[in-house]
């Protein structure tokens, strides 16, 4: 009867998210009531019977899993209305349209002749435009175009979510996204996971500062226009993605050794003629070479790999079981990149999972815990990443000298940590904004000015233009329309290297973490098979120690993968004087802090030489790391030649005295001083509030 039903759903899913029609979404809401209803049902059925009665561990995982009835809660025209305003923000979200001519605004789209859709248009266009005016055209547009439609939706949706809690037994819906992560076995409570989570994220915290000030430097230096204050949060509308959570469109300007490029996998994707299908079908064999389970026919004959041209369709990447034992597929709109074919093996590690644990109670057929899914696809994207695995597929070249390796493997890792470390801070922020809303703490009077506080806060960034209640900023990220947890993406970022070294050392690897690749090791790929088949059958804990020996997530193997970038970055900033952290004050939209504007001024010159000023030379490494920045006798450039006019017959100008910045977290690091200690410049030692402000400075549906 379950599987019959759930079959149903995820048919009735299918159709509405790959051919957006009144007919599908009223289809879909028809069969999401039944769903609805049934769950119900089986609860108050379940709760019928005394727990403490219960003395099997299987039947006591399956009581708390059932006794839950999640929306069904709600009963008769308040379910209704749920889920219909479900549908309806998904809808406004699935159709969000930006105008190409930077004159037309969302209001204006009827004499738009040029309009763009998220996918591909918006994100061709993040990624390869560097005119800031149009991408504040299409930061806002989007916005317009999606939060602030939905924003009177959300307000429903929120006063019957939450209802819909409490008649569950929770007192808000934040508790009963979590519930998932209680293990009582272990003696976890909610509090134990929301006091893990935040010390996971204020272990991190010091290299995503690092990376954060570096960027900043980098975009002031390409964005004169912008004004971008070098002590203050980076403008949103400048990192390459609508949500600015993957700073990876950035690597043409950044890299830290410019003359030393990785070779563009995607170009060479091009240049051999690759399709998607052949992007799908070397995913498969990593799979195959790994010893698990194969992609079945109906994966190849039903999945929506790349975009119709015929219909809207909704873009998400998905990975869907149709309960049948048969039919798993993929929604994506994938093109041929280099980005996408990393990321068929992420959707490929969610489909493989589902394959292993379809032998178990329904119920317990989904990841271990909601992070675990995500990051078994994140962490065999780890190993096909590395410049090894590229060489195997033909899409990267040797290096021609040991310096040359050492140089491309800080600029490798540089481009990992774009993606890994920056999501983190986002990943943290959007589930901790919400559990305030949801319990009240966030005033529906200031829902957007609280969401700009938590994105300047723990990301370190403003807006580019003033926002109002009017506006749900929030809204423009797929996840909150979804009514989508978000924190198993930053439990996915954490688990996700931890189970990559445990499979390295399965595998036999010995040397850098971030060099390997478990391509070809059946033992590796035993190991994990062993762990999906169980599905959440046994408590996360267990799972996670069956993988890597340890019952708790640790930070401590994504810090080591990331060391050789993290200690070029000390280097890097405190050689060049970069100031970390963007400041405590209430300020949300960028240079309204009150802090002084000292970026106006365009760089000067760059001198000639063997390098770029802003980048090491290929100088000697260093014996005890990776190559030290301003190698080659390049001086590295100077804070205070960056703000003020150098004087005719001198060579450089002296810095500028180390001062604290108003309302800052951290202070210049003078280009012959010792780097600065992010953590211990935005946090406090004791413990106290998450973020910058208060420490040192400082289905599966993927997080896309």
């Amino acid at each position: 009867m379950a599987e019959s039903l759930l079959s149903q759903m995820a048919h009735a899913v299918w159709r509405f998210e790959t051919n957006v029609s009144n007919i599908n979404e009223n289809a879909m809401i028809d069969m999401m009531s039944v769903k609805t209803n049934f769950t119900y049902n089986v609860g108050q059925g379940i709760r019928s019977y005394k727990p403490e009665a219960i003395t099997n561990s299987t039947y006591i995982r399956l009581y708390r899993k059932l006794s839950n009835s999640g929306d069904g809660a709600l009963l008769g025209e308040k379910r209704e209305n749920f889920t219909k305003i479900k549908a309806d923000m998904e809808r406004i979200y699935a159709a969000g349209v930006v105008c190409g001519d930077v004159s037309i605004s969302v209001a204006d789209m009827a004499n738009c002749t040029i309009k763009w859709t998220l996918s591909p248009n918006i994100t061709r266009q993040l990624a390869t435009s560097r005119n800031s005016t149009l991408l504040l055209h299409i930061w806002k547009s989007w916005r317009d175009s999606t939060g602030k439609r939905m924003r009177p939706l959300f307000l429903e949706y929120l006063k019957l979510k939450n209802e819909s809690a409490i008649a569950d037994g929770y007192p808000d819906v934040g508790l009963s996204w979590r519930e998932r992560y209680i293990e009582p076995s272990y003696n976890y409570s909610d509090i134990d996971f929301m006091q893990e989570v935040k010390e996971l994220w204020n272990k991190t915290l010091p290299l995503y500062v690092n990376l954060h000030g570096y960027v900043r430097r980098k975009l002031i230096k390409q964005y004169p226009e912008a004004k971008i204050n070098p002590a203050g949060g980076i403008p949103a509308h400048l990192l390459g993605s609508l949500w600015s959570y993957n700073w990876q469109n950035l690597l043409n300007f950044t890299w830290p050794y410019p003359k030393k490029p990785l070779l563009d996998p995607t170009a060479a994707m091009v240049k051999q003629n690759w399709t998607v299908e052949k992007i799908f079908r070397t995913t498969d064999k990593f799979f195959k070479g790994i010893g698990l389970t194969p992609a079945p026919p109906s994966f190849w004959e039903k999945s929506m790999l790349t975009k119709p041209k015929d219909r809207p369709v909704m873009c998400q990447p998905e990975t869907i079981d149709f309960y049948n034992h048969k039919d798993w597929r993929i929604k994506m709109c994938a093109d041929v990149t280099h980005e996408d074919l990393i990321s068929a093996h992420q959707q490929m590690g969610a489909l493989q999972y589902q394959i292993q644990y379809q032998d178990q109670y329904v119920p317990f057929r989904e990841g271990a815990n909601p992070g675990f899914m995500e990051a078994i696809g994140n962490t065999l994207a780890l190993s096909v990443s590395t410049q090894s695995h590229m060489r195997r597929l033909g899409l990267a070249g040797k290096a021609t000298s040991f310096n040359e390796d050492i140089f491309r493997n800080i600029n490798f890792l540089y481009s990992v940590a774009l993606d890994k470390v920056v999501h983190l801070p986002f990943s943290y922020l959007m589930d901790k904004y919400r559990y305030d809303v949801f319990d009240g703490k966030v005033p529906i009077e200031k829902l957007n000015a609280k969401w700009w506080e938590a994105v300047k806060k723990f990301q370190g960034i403003c807006s580019p233009l003033p926002r109002t209640e009017e506006d749900f900023d929030a809204g423009a990220k797929f996840h909150i329309p979804a009514d989508q947890p978000y924190i198993k993406y930053f439990v996915a970022g954490i688990l996700q290297f931890q189970i990559h070294k445990a499979l390295c050392t399965a595998a036999g690897h010995a040397g850098p973490l971030s060099e390997c690749d478990i391509d070809g090791s059946a033992a590796a790929g035993k190991l994990l098979e062993d762990v999906m088949e169980l599905g959440s059958s046994v408590p996360w804990q267990a799972a996670l120690e069956k993988l890597t020996g340890s019952t708790r997530m640790d930070a401590g193997p994504m810090l080591e993968y990331f060391e050789p970038l993290s200690d070029w970055l000390d280097q890097d900033n405190a050689q060049w004087g970069t100031t970390l952290g963007w400041g405590l004050g209430s300020d949300t939209v960028c240079g309204q802090g009150g802090e002084a504007d000292i970026s106006a001024k365009p760089d000067k010159p760059e001198p000639a030489g063997p390098t770029k000023p802003d980048g090491p030379g290929p100088g000697k490494p260093d014996n005890h790391g990776p190559p030290k920045p301003g190698g080659n006798g390049d001086k590295p450039h100077n804070a205070a030649e960056e703000i003020h006019e150098v004087k005719p017959g001198t060579d450089a100008p002296k810095p500028a005295p180390e001062k604290p910045i108003a309302n800052g977290l951290g202070k210049q690091n003078g280009p012959a001083g010792k780097p600065h200690d992010a953590a211990a410049e935005v946090h406090e030692v004791k413990p106290g509030p998450d973020g910058p402000a208060s420490r040192p400075v400082h289905a599966h549906r993927p997080r896309g």
